[in-house]
């Protein structure tokens, strides 16, 4: 998956994503930020080709579109739900929050890639995996040793940003393993690594998100719809397909593989859908934040503790209007 999925909100890159900033949205003029994950580029495409009235898209280093919203700064943002729970830690922004789309679960796009004498899970105990550590990276390793019976204490975790893994790969022999997504983590199988497991084995299981401000839905509802029904016929427009792979620099046919790493929901049925299911991986991540304080780096811990917020992440409305 693309230059999604680190928690960004430390106070340094805050600090730095506030200098960038170019000012609050005002009604009617949402601003959504977002990064190249292949299924969110449908917003960038739409918003290059003029398909987004109403909706200021900004393409945004995924830790800065974090620490933005984070910040108050921004309206919207597409994000993965394990980030979004991470940020839901803090109550004040759990209540002041929803999730109104789900855009896609990963299919394949997220993995695990290894030097080739690493075989199988339980060789990765006590090596060092290289991965950004406040991404769900993180959880899609969990996911990976949890199939054999390890947990993330039987490896040494390793920083590294998630659109350098693939560097890190290639210039560190001491890293047996990294943890990421395309299009970086294809460039590491490129390079002489190996897909040791991906996202595929979990379905369902790593969610991606529109996440947006309860204030500026209630302000500017009309905006949201009509975005979303925009997001729609985006997502089965060849054009669109055509301007998110020119964006990227690939053709139709190779951005169409990336894309094909992922179940999108192309229909606000589909997408309802989805979201009805999603309660139950919210359970899962939300447990995975309050079990796991002692095997992570002391630099997270502040995240894995229980979400103090018990009520509903989830705003099906919008949706609902759009299927019946």
């Amino acid at each position: 998956m693309t230059n999604k999925r680190e928690i960004g909100y430390i106070a340094l890159l805050t600090v730095s994503c506030l200098l960038a900033w170019r000012g609050t949205a005002e009604a009617g003029n949402i601003v959504l930020t977002g990064s190249a994950w292949p299924p969110w580029e449908t917003a960038r495409a739409m918003d290059k080709l003029g398909q987004s009235p109403g909706v200021t898209y900004e393409f945004r280093r995924y830790t800065e579109s974090i620490a933005l919203f984070k910040a108050g700064r921004t309206d919207a943002i597409l994000v993965n739900l394990y980030d979004y729970l991470a940020l839901c830690r803090d109550k004040k922004t759990a209540e002041e929050t929803a999730i109104i789309l789900i855009t896609n679960h990963s299919q394949g796009g997220d993995m695990v890639i290894t030097r080739p004498e690493i075989t199988k899970v339980a060789d990765l105990k006590g090596q060092r995996v290289g991965l950004d550590v406040q991404s769900i990276s993180l959880y899609m390793l969990h996911l990976a040793l949890q199939q054999d019976g390890l947990r993330l204490s039987d490896v040494e975790l390793t920083r590294v940003r998630a659109e350098h893994v693939h560097k890190a790969f290639e210039k560190s022999r001491s890293l047996s393993a990294i943890v990421g997504w395309n299009p970086y983590v294809s460039q590491a199988i490129e390079g002489g690594g190996r897909k040791l497991v991906d996202s595929a084995a979990f379905p369902g299981r790593i969610v991606d998100v529109m996440v947006v401000r309860r204030s500026s839905l209630k302000k500017n509802r009309p905006v949201y719809q009509n975005f979303l029904k925009a997001w729609f016929e985006a997502r089965r427009s060849p054009q669109v397909l055509a301007k998110m792979a020119e964006l990227n620099g690939v053709d139709v046919d190779e951005y169409s593989g990336w894309l094909a790493e992922a179940t999108t929901f192309d229909t606000a049925r589909d997408s309802l859908d989805a979201m009805s299911k999603t309660p139950e991986e919210i359970d899962r991540i939300d447990e995975f934040f309050s079990n796991n304080r002692d095997a992570v780096p002391d630099s997270i811990k502040q995240y894995f503790v229980p979400r103090e917020y018990g009520g509903t992440l989830l705003d099906s409305s919008l949706l609902e209007e759009l299927v019946h």
